[in-house]
């Protein structure tokens, strides 16, 4: 349990200090808004969906999903309950989000090989599935529902605003205007001229969220990454090693491998954003935690581990047992600080970026408490 501790803790420090770099480059000014805003992008849109492709070909075969499949459905269920309940619970959309949103792979991945060798990394990855199909679905659907609702009701105009503009507006000018007598002479007036009113303002009206979601890499990247594994093994296989495709199957293994390269910017770079934008937070509101904040840590590091361990309970005393691998790293999943992505999607999606980054801070040095304390209770439970 020592070691155990210790390379969780050592893990923690890391990203901390990667962190700790976003934070410094924001407030000497080496990163400005622009270009958190902009790494944002590139992180959700590009590096993660290159990540989640590549991770679930190389990973998802028949054999393990036929074998665990409570593992991705109780991820995909666990997930959108802890959403929907923590979001009416709180009435606040970000604050849900991040409270629901534990660290799925990085930390889980090392406690996973730590206690439970290959066949616990073999279910962190098979909860990935469903996590990831949950995340880019409902997740990423209430942030965006969340962002329109707002734009809505503030009004918003859309980029195609109809505003006058000298282009579209005459007004009175030597160029137009004969000078004579008050009879031959034009001169630009309200009845001519063409301004922007509430009467030629489009104001935006958001698209379908069907079509929104449809529009995100990440959502696809899950479905193809997941779909192509349970299809076709000899992919599945490339995609673990991709310097072994023969023939035909070498440009594919190149592509994957550049995909794999992209996926790698996806840890390193939300942890930038991440200290990018607490860089941006007073440091008095560092020191201070927020009410609204403390909500969000207490959700993510006490209750949900805990109704966590109480659903698994009362599942096995209905007699649906899960194997002791599976329902253990199931319990650490749970008990995950929120996950080093969570400020990244909120900046890209319009949520409250600056509560994801504190979150994520906050929550990750608790953790270093908090973590191991589950793991020993979990341990116990499973024997």
């Amino acid at each position: 349990m020592t070691e155990l501790t210790g390379a969780v803790a050592s893990r923690i420090l890391l990203l901390l200090l990667v962190v700790a770099v976003g934070v410094w480059a924001r407030r000497s000014g080496r990163l400005d808004a622009a270009s958190v805003a902009g790494l944002s992008r590139v992180v959700v849109d590009f590096a993660y969906p290159a990540l989640v492709f590549t991770r679930l070909l190389g990973t998802v075969s028949p054999a393990a999903l036929a074998a665990e499949w409570p593992v991705p459905v109780a991820a995909a269920l666990s997930l959108a309950g802890g959403w929907l309940a923590a979001r009416r619970l709180l009435r606040d959309t970000s604050a849900a989000w991040l409270a629901g949103l534990p660290n799925w792979i990085f930390l889980p991945l090392l406690i996973a090989e730590a206690t439970h060798g290959a066949a616990g990394v073999r279910t962190v990855l098979l909860f990935n599935i469903g996590a990831e199909l949950c995340l880019w679905t409902l997740g990423v659907g209430l942030l965006i529902g969340a962002r329109d609702r707002a734009a809505a009701s503030t009004g918003a105009p859309s980029v195609n605003t109809s505003v006058g503009t000298h282009a579209n507006t005459s007004v009175g000018t030597p160029a137009n205007t004969s000078v004579g007598t008050p009879a031959n002479t034009s001169v630009g007036t309200p009845a001519n001229t063409s301004v922007g009113t509430p009467a030629n303002t489009s104001i935006a009206r958001p698209p379908p969220l069907w079509r929104s979601l449809l529009r995100n890499f990440g959502l696809w990247a899950a479905i193809l990454g997941t779909t192509g594994a349970l299809l076709s093994p000899s992919l599945s296989a490339l995609a673990a090693a991709p310097r072994t495709g023969q023939g035909l199957w070498a440009p594919l293994g190149l592509l994957i491998e550049a995909l794999g390269l992209l996926g790698a910017l996806a840890v390193p770079g939300s942890l930038l954003v991440t200290g990018g934008l607490l860089g941006e937070v007073p440091w008095a509101t560092l020191r201070r935690p927020t009410a609204r904040l403390l909500k969000v840590i207490g959700l993510r590091l006490a209750v949900a581990p805990a109704l966590g361990f109480g659903v698994l309970t009362v599942v096995a005393q209905l007699g649906l047992h899960l194997p002791p691998t599976a329902r253990f790293m199931l319990l650490i999943t749970w008990a995950m600080p929120v996950a080093i992505s969570g400020s990244v999607y909120l900046k890209r999606f319009g949520g409250d970026a600056a509560l994801g980054s504190q979150a994520v801070v906050w929550s990750t040095i608790l953790s270093l408490l908090t973590v191991p304390a589950w793991v020993a209770v979990f341990m116990a439970s499973v024997g």
